[in-house]
């Protein structure tokens, strides 16, 4: 009776690979273009970095639209960052959508500073940000209080039309107050045209933090914080 095989190492990605998976994946994978089968119904980080293999054998790397979905997958499968952006760095020319799934998948796993220097690197390649990548990079921004990209940020989005989007501009609300910029939250909440209750409670929570470390008596903070909510209803 013949031994067991065993999984033989992988050279590209450091990690073991069970044959019949890479097999299986040629099977569903004939031609080069034929790549999205690669992508259906894998389930574990393991089966990711084999596709992660397959692909980069084939070099299939350059196809953002692929590259996107296991960028994104890869987050969803570790609680580190450590193997997506090893991932990233073999993406080639990557796109402003795989920068914004980088960028949003660093923001989930708490890498605010990381997803910042992410937002510069973009900047740095020519592309523009959208409506998904302010709301990750203004919650990144809050976290770190970086108040020189708050004002780009802002700049940037009325440069590109974004300054009349509710939730992009409910991300400034958020900011500005944690920077010490009421008065500019304020501002921005009412050059809103529309507001939702999640802007609503972004300028009330302004208010309150700014009464909350003000040197004011108690009596005239709760005064100051009412007669502020009343002015925006």
């Amino acid at each position: 009776m013949s031994a067991p095989r065993r999984p033989r190492a992988d050279p590209l990605l450091g990690a073991d690979v069970d044959s019949s998976l890479l097999a299986s994946c040629a099977k569903h994978n004939p031609q080069p273009t034929d790549t999205t089968h690669l992508l259906q119904g894998f389930t574990s980080i393991k089966h990711l970095k084999h596709i992660h293999a397959r692909l980069l054998r084939s070099n299939l790397l350059h196809d953002c639209y692929l590259c996107n979905i296991l960028l994104r997958s890869s987050f969803n499968f570790n609680k580190n960052t450590h193997y997506s952006l090893l991932l990233f760095s073999h993406i080639q020319q990557p796109s402003e959508y795989v920068l914004n799934s980088l960028i949003r998948g660093l923001v989930s796993h708490d890498q605010f500073h990381q997803s910042v220097n992410r937002f510069h690197s973009m900047r740095q390649l020519g592309f523009l940000p959208n409506h998904f990548t302010f709301p990750f990079v203004l919650k990144a921004c809050t976290r770190v209080l970086e108040l020189k990209l708050d004002v780009e940020l802002h700049s940037i989005m009325v440069k590109v039309g974004y300054d009349l989007d509710v939730f992009v501009k409910t991300g400034l609300v958020c900011l500005y107050p944690k920077c010490g910029r009421l008065d500019d939250a304020c501002k921005v909440f009412d050059e809103m045209p529309e507001k939702n209750v999640a802007s609503w409670t972004a300028v009330i929570s302004g208010y309150i933090g700014s009464v909350k470390t003000s040197t004011i008596s108690p009596r005239r903070k709760e005064v100051k914080m009412k007669s502020a909510v009343v002015q925006h209803v």
